[in-house]
């Protein structure tokens, strides 16, 4: 089971390269509205069984996953040093039970993630659309580091499309041992 962790600020284009990514590789992609939509039906978002919820999400995927060795793609909005534990959790877990995590890193200019942030595309997942909220987000927030305890591709979405950035990961995950 390979994890793919593509990882990136909000509007730096991770649910669209993971669906492109997803149709050349057959990988599921667990985005990560999908969690925090269903915890929200029940929690306010932010709370602490907000949290909790979302993560035993996660982790039971994870293991029903490797169970049926079924490799999945990932979304995750990376906020360094904040989130390194949680995502430490994520790489121990996926190997120590015989998977793999490959680290991909979207990004793009911070001027991209303001334009993008009201695409109606971004609408249908409820995904955060307003420039306020996000510029405050990348001011209060370190969101353009890579995580610093993995290897990461890093693909700037100014430069590729979803199609080519997809392409690039499959090229890359098959120079992955």
């Amino acid at each position: 089971m390979k994890l793919v962790f593509l990882y990136g600020p909000p509007a730096a284009g991770k649910l669209t390269v993971a669906l492109a990514l997803a149709r050349l590789t057959g990988y599921k992609v667990l985005y990560n509205h999908l969690l925090s939509d269903l915890a929200q039906a029940v929690f306010a978002e932010g709370t602490p069984p907000f949290a909790e919820l979302v993560r035993k999400l996660r982790f039971q995927i994870l293991e029903l996953a490797l169970q049926e060795d079924l490799s999945l793609i990932a979304t995750f909005v990376y906020a360094a040093p904040k989130d390194d534990a949680q995502v430490q959790e994520i790489k121990a877990f996926v190997e120590a039970r015989g998977g793999q995590c490959v680290f991909v890193q979207l990004r793009c200019k911070p001027e991209t993630l303001l334009e993008r942030v009201e695409d109606e595309s971004r609408r249908q997942f409820k995904k955060l659309k307003n420039v306020q909220v996000l510029e405050r987000l990348l001011q209060e927030y370190e969101l353009f580091l890579p995580v610093p305890f993995a290897d990461s591709l890093q693909i700037d979405t100014d430069e590729l499309d979803p199609t080519q950035a997809a392409q690039a990961i499959v090229a890359y995950l098959e120079g992955a041992p």
